[in-house]
């Protein structure tokens, strides 16, 4: 009787990469905007208190117009070398984008977005104006999840009154006031700098409305 010899099964080679090897990990960037109407700051004050975009969604559900979310993938040139400044203390790392440093903005920039940008407002590419906002009390925030991957979250309110334009550039950055206009003259792509650019039509933020962002980066 003959003796069967099995198959012999051929395995894949495995290639590292350099996520494997704990080099480089990819990063997930979103913006969220819940909008509400609040005409007279009730919500934007109990917000104040250190209550989250979702909180108030839930919570004055009568009042809220739409949420929206976009995904983008971009970190500019000049935040990019700052993980290995802030790992070796080669280099010089920036400003923290902390509590008492970032900031969230928009813009009216139609332009598309490139590594290349230090603000989210370019006015060769027809923005107008831009309004950067100080993160709201208990953000940053950092939630880790062995699934999905550790999410690090910024978020800022803009009440009645403020930012009342086309929503067309959102960005972080980490300067340490409150800057409307059209004045790009803070950032020295050391210090003060920005992190990310997305563009991405929201429409316009109406009177009487308070339109909360919320920027989202995951490490995975």
């Amino acid at each position: 009787m003959a003796t069967s010899v099995p198959p012999v099964v051929k395995r894949p080679t495995l290639v590292p990469t350099p996520q494997s090897l704990g080099f480089s990990n990819p990063r997930r960037s979103t913006f969220t905007i819940t909008r509400l109407n609040d005409p007279d700051k009730a919500i934007y004050n109990w917000k104040k208190e250190g209550h989250s975009a979702t909180e108030a969604a839930s919570k004055f559900r009568h009042r809220l117009i739409k949420v929206s979310t976009t995904k983008t993938n971009s970190l500019l040139n000049d935040y990019k070398p700052l993980g290995w400044a802030f790992i070796t203390g080669i280099g010089t790392p920036t400003t923290p984008f902390s509590f008492a440093n970032a900031r969230l903005g928009v813009s009216d920039d139609p332009s598309s977005p490139f590594d290349t940008s230090v603000t989210v407002l370019n006015p060769a590419g027809g923005a107008t104006v831009k309004y950067m906002q100080l993160i709201d009390a208990t953000y940053p925030q950092i939630t880790t999840n062995a699934t999905t991957g550790d999410t690090a979250t910024w978020e800022a309110s803009f009440p009645a009154g403020i930012a009342e334009f086309d929503w067309t550039a959102f960005g972080v950055d980490n300067d340490a006031a409150d800057l409307a206009g059209s004045s790009t003259a803070s950032y020295d792509g050391i210090n003060i700098l920005l992190m990310n650019r997305l563009v991405t039509d929201e429409g316009t933020k109406g009177a009487g409305q308070l339109w909360i962002l919320t920027q989202n980066i995951t490490q995975y």
